[in-house]
């Protein structure tokens, strides 16, 4: 069935023969998935590089016979356009935005609080270290939901108002709600990784602002993230990036734009993220437990 592993990535394009049109020129139909960035890559080495063609429905040259190609894809034009460049944006932006929205709160609520002499008296308060970590998370999790809506409706309201700002006239952008729900909740889990990062460097700080300084790394790692993901075609990954934290959660995003739920993939990168931010925030208690941190000049 070529149309479906056309669908789900086996195979790049679908070449059919079609009769000659006269003067000697064959005609060819080439089926791609507009929705696959290695389908539509191959589309374009075979129509460009192979066949010689400048365009749909002109004669080729490169010394091939001339052949005169017509393309047909698997999903609407404009919906497919739609597709991809949500595949470009999405993993990008959530990455990268849940990097910077968490990192004003957790800088101030460890590092800010060291600076200011009143950890220590908050240590003081019949609170456990667990009971104390737990809730500024929290509160700086919070912050970080509510910073990437806040980017993401910005960005949404900027298309509604002006779909040629992103270059994106013409297009159609549709997403179930299905699809926008598990892309909200995966974006929580995006969140939750990188606020629990921060904490870790805040509590290793001495000050907000070398605190500030030390989450440069998480940012770069956020964007080189969020590219990996980006560039990766949703329909031909490979299983090792399953297992890399923060960028099988980007995958999933972008397959969730695309229409494809992979449950057992979205449990393992859920696992993934969970597992990591429990890393991040043992490393929090055990270094309040130990004065030269909390004490670190």
């Amino acid at each position: 069935d070529p149309v479906a592993d056309l669908a789900s990535g086996k195979i790049a394009a679908m070449i059919e023969d079609g009769p000659y049109c006269g003067s000697g020129v064959k005609s060819i139909h080439i089926t791609s998935d507009n929705t696959s960035q290695f389908s539509t890559a191959a589309f374009d080495i075979i129509h460009g590089e192979i066949l010689g063609c400048a365009d749909p429905g002109l004669p080729s040259g490169k010394g091939v016979p001339p052949v005169e190609v017509s393309r047909r894809t698997l999903a609407d034009a404009k919906k497919g356009a739609g597709v991809l460049m949500l595949q470009l944006l999405i993993p990008m932006l959530i990455l990268v935005f849940s990097a910077t929205a968490p990192m004003a709160v957790a800088a101030d609520l460890f590092a800010g609080e060291k600076e200011r002499g009143t950890l220590e008296h908050l240590l003081t308060v019949p609170v456990s270290g667990g009971e104390l970590v737990a809730g500024k998370f929290i509160a700086a999790m919070c912050a970080g939901i509510a910073g990437v809506i806040s980017f993401m409706s910005g960005i949404a309201l900027s298309y509604i108002i002006s779909p040629d700002l992103f270059g994106a006239a013409g297009i159609i952008i549709s997403l179930s709600p299905v699809s926008v729900l598990w892309a909200v909740l995966f974006s929580m889990l995006i969140v939750m990784t990188f606020t629990a990062a921060e904490f870790a460097l805040s509590v290793f700080s001495r000050s907000a602002r070398e605190a500030q300084i030390l989450f440069i790394p998480v940012i770069i790692i956020a964007m080189a993230c969020g590219h990996t993901a980006a560039i990766t075609d949703v329909k031909r990954i490979s299983l090792i990036f399953r297992h890399l934290p923060v960028i099988n959660s980007g995958l999933i995003l972008k397959e969730l734009v695309t229409g494809i739920f992979s449950w057992d993939f979205m449990a393992l990168a859920a696992f993934w993220s969970m597992a990591l931010t429990g890393l991040f925030l043992y490393m929090c208690r055990s270094m309040l437990a130990g004065e030269k941190y909390i004490f670190r000049t």
